[in-house]
């Protein structure tokens, strides 16, 4: 259980700013055809769609340069004498 008390405070800091986000603007929020329980739904699903594109434009950007490091890496290890990439 001490492993995931991190996950477990993150889930519930995001599960509260999501709340009072969602608070926030369903009250400016007034679709003549949705009902208070469908806006509130339809903006759950873009305050997560909006998280999951943040976590994901940041893997992308980040994602090829670890592996291009780590292909670098392999390389130099692999190479006949790893000291000369640490005298570089």
């Amino acid at each position: 259980l001490k492993d995931f008390t991190g996950v477990l405070f993150g889930t519930f800091v995001l599960s509260y700013i999501g709340s009072s986000i969602v608070e926030r603007f369903e009250d400016r929020l007034r679709i003549q055809y949705l009902t208070k329980d469908s806006i509130r739904r339809l903006l759950a699903v873009l305050y997560f769609l909006t998280l999951f594109s943040i976590v994901g434009l940041f893997g992308l950007f980040t994602v090829p340069g670890a592996i291009k490091e780590g292909r670098s890496f392999i390389n130099t290890i692999q190479s006949e004498n790893p000291y000369v990439y640490v005298a570089d």
